[in-house]
């Protein structure tokens, strides 16, 4: 667990402790399960409180899915900062942006809709999106699409 002292600065980094909704700061009341939040919100809430706990393996999938672009860019920073190196971060994501900033073993499955014989199959892995790019032309493609530079 992060120290007390610690949490705000973390809340802060994250964008949640601003503005009359978070009047409180980290004592905010927030409803049950989060009904008071915006979605982006909730993400970064649980990002906080995964950080929080240092757990030594976290687990995210689409993490920043309900965020804007200039969000995403605060919670890559955050992961950055916040994140040991002893950490084991599994993250499922189409925003690639988020995982270069932050894994550096990458693994592409294909799913069963694009080949329903073989199912869920891992067709590459790598080191980095580039040389993923390089083993898989399809996600060569896709990084292209999200404008992420090879």
């Amino acid at each position: 667990m992060i120290p007390d002292e610690e949490h705000e600065k973390l809340m802060a980094d994250l964008d949640l402790c601003n503005g009359s909704r978070w009047a409180k700061g980290i004592q905010t009341v927030i409803g049950s399960r989060g009904k008071k939040l915006s979605g982006g919100q909730n993400q970064r809430v649980a990002i906080g409180r995964a950080i929080t706990k240092r757990a030594p393996v976290l687990f995210g999938d689409e993490i920043t899915s309900s965020v804007d672009s200039s969000t995403e860019k605060r919670v890559q920073r955050v992961l950055e900062k916040w994140l040991g190196e002893d950490v084991t971060v599994f993250m499922v994501s189409h925003h690639y942006s988020t995982l270069r900033s932050i894994c550096n073993r990458f693994v592409m499955i294909d799913s069963i809709e694009e080949n329903p014989d073989a199912g869920n199959t891992i067709v590459a892995e790598a080191n980095s999106l580039e040389e993923l790019a390089q083993k898989w032309p399809k996600f060569r493609q896709m990084a292209l699409d999200q404008d992420i530079v090879l």
